[in-house]
């Protein structure tokens, strides 16, 4: 059985103190009831994180954040639009959540 991966790629301005120090980062949205998916710091130069999911849900739009706290939502990151796939993306602190349409029994990975 294939497995389908879509990749959302998605780029973030905030400041650079910020960035520079902080190891970690996680994935909160509707796909997960707003819980928390811890991301995985790369580090490759620019700080990126990257995080993997398989949705279950019902197809259809999601709204999701990226924030830099497991317990509580001070420091986090929004896009404000809806995207596509493979798309590069600006999300801004404290931003408006980003939208993006998933498929049911799909996997996903987000690089931030």
């Amino acid at each position: 059985m294939k497995k389908l991966l879509s990749t959302i790629l998605i780029s973030a301005l905030w400041q650079v103190s910020i960035a520079q120090n902080q190891a970690n980062m996680y994935l909160s949205g509707e796909f997960n009831s707003w819980e928390t998916n811890p991301m995985t710091y790369r580090g490759l130069g620019t700080p990126s994180w990257i995080c993997s999911l398989q949705y279950t849900g019902t197809t259809g739009d999601n709204g999701f954040k990226f924030r830099d706290s497991q317990n509580n939502w001070d420091h986090n990151w929004g896009a404000g639009t809806g995207f596509t796939y493979s798309s590069k993306v600006t999300f801004y602190s404290g931003g408006t959540n980003g939208t993006i349409n998933m498929t049911q029994n799909k996997y996903y990975v987000f690089i931030f």
